[in-house]
């Protein structure tokens, strides 16, 4: 049937333009998952400065440790290794999962790693006993997948968080 210019009916209103983003500096859940980030790598660097000295980093680098790089160098191996291994395996679950939870998750962990990490050295001591150190490498291999598992989560929200059109 055909419509006459007195039997118009009213047309549906149109769908309203996609909300623009706020500004990035303005966006709250941006500045929280900055500030989620920042805190987890400082984190992060803070439980692998203090492993230096439960290995047995020499305090005074003058007293010319031979060992000293290579204590420094396997806390960077065990941080690292799982980002080679595990990260495929955690963006499967930051796919899959609540991303939020997946990084809450990730950092509440590392908290109690962190935790567990005061019981290793015993009371008096500077250093964790020589019998004892792959207590510390797996501290820091767990620290190592739990930050593994935090970062494709976090750059998996990025666009929800910012918004499409903030993004290059």
């Amino acid at each position: 049937r055909r419509m006459s210019a007195s039997d118009s009916t009213p047309t549906p209103p149109r769908d309203p333009a996609p909300a623009q983003p706020p500004a990035l500096w303005r966006n709250l859940s941006f500045h929280v998952l900055w500030f989620s980030t920042f805190a987890s790598g400082v984190g992060d660097r803070l439980i692998m400065n203090a492993a230096l000295p439960m290995l047995g980093y020499p305090i005074d680098p003058r007293e010319g440790d031979v060992e000293a790089a290579s204590i420094q160098a396997g806390i960077q191996f065990f941080f690292f290794l799982p980002y080679m291994l595990w990260s495929p395996v955690a963006g499967f679950l930051a796919d899959r999962l609540p991303r939020k939870w997946v990084m809450f998750t990730a950092d509440e962990v590392r908290g109690l790693i962190v935790l567990w990490a005061v019981t290793l050295l015993p009371a008096g001591l500077t250093a964790v006993p020589e019998d004892h150190h792959w207590k510390v490498w797996g501290l820091i291999l767990a620290v190592g997948v739990m930050a593994a598992t935090f970062v494709p989560a976090k750059l998996s929200v990025v666009p929800n968080v910012v918004g499409l059109k903030l993004l290059p």
